[in-house]
């Protein structure tokens, strides 16, 4: 897949979706989270967090808030939209022929 979103661009899409979540939710509005880092990527997304040290010392799993930029247009993905591609990655995957049977 061709990438058009430069990291860079990404990372400020990230850095503002976190904060709307952090400023939306009461609960973790009150808390003080690191910044925002490029954690990963894979063929679709760039992935990015923001820990919580607090939330992490006292054993909230996982402790961080975690985005994926998508790599084509900027949109930040839905648990949805991952479970469309991991089930295709995974149908893919079983119509590959095996080339350790040829």
């Amino acid at each position: 897949m061709k990438t058009s979103l430069p990291l860079e661009q990404a990372t400020k899409i990230a850095e503002q979706e976190i904060a709307r979540i952090i400023s939306d939710a009461a609960d973790l509005s009150r808390y003080q989270f690191e910044p925002v880092k490029f954690q990963r990527e894979n063929g679709r997304v760039y992935i990015f967090a923001s820990a919580c040290n607090e939330l992490i010392s006292q054993g909230i799993v996982p402790g961080v808030i975690q985005v994926s930029v998508d790599k084509s247009d900027g949109h930040i993905w839905s648990a949805e939209e991952f479970e469309r591609y991991y089930a295709e990655l995974e149908k893919q995957r079983f119509q590959q022929p095996d080339s350790a049977a040829a």
